[in-house]
């Protein structure tokens, strides 16, 4: 099982596989630049730190698990598809919490947060290769990323009636199985 440290970094939540951790930041210490970026995508001050604590203090805990998961048991697939399972497991696992009205408010909060959000993906190019070959300067551009991540995690949020936790967890240990 990997552990939850709580502190700040530049890349805000992940997984570390070297050291089986999950690192999540903390919105009272935050810098003072990242939360004036979630000030911008909310302009309430309030509700952006809502946003922050129900992504990363919340959604994200469950998300992270799953690359935990993902490399326990083997299972990377490229970046798009490893970000996208993530945040299907994610709404899984809190539909089976009994958590959709959560997720439904997350939805709202983010959908609101997109749309002060530019598109990175050039128009005619392909949402998921533009994503993998460029993931490197996207992880680092919170504007960019945050793009790709809240459009994952309301994709995942619409399909929620698709995700049964128990099927994805199958899915998974099968596809472990056969590398």
């Amino acid at each position: 099982m990997p552990t939850v440290r709580v502190m700040n970094t530049p890349a805000l939540a992940y997984f570390d596989a070297r050291t089986r951790r999950i690192t999540l930041p903390h919105w009272p210490t935050l810098d003072a630049e990242i939360q004036a970026f979630f000030t911008f995508l909310l302009p309430d001050p309030n509700e952006a730190e809502r946003l922050f604590e129900e992504l990363f203090g919340w959604f994200l805990v469950a998300h992270e698990m799953t690359h935990w998961l993902q490399r326990e048991l083997n299972v990377v697939p490229d970046r798009y598809d490893e970000e996208r399972m993530a945040n299907d497991f994610a709404v899984a696992f809190f539909m089976a919490e009994g958590d959709e009205a959560r997720l439904l408010h997350l939805g709202q909060l983010v959908d609101r947060a997109l749309q002060n959000l530019a598109d990175p993906v050039p128009l005619g190019e392909d949402r998921a290769q533009f994503f993998n070959e460029r993931y490197a300067d996207l992880a680092v551009d919170p504007a960019k990323y945050g793009h790709f991540q809240f459009a994952f995690i309301l994709d995942s949020i619409a399909r929620r009636a698709d995700h049964a936790l128990s099927a994805l967890l199958r899915d998974l240990e099968g596809a472990g199985r056969q590398r």
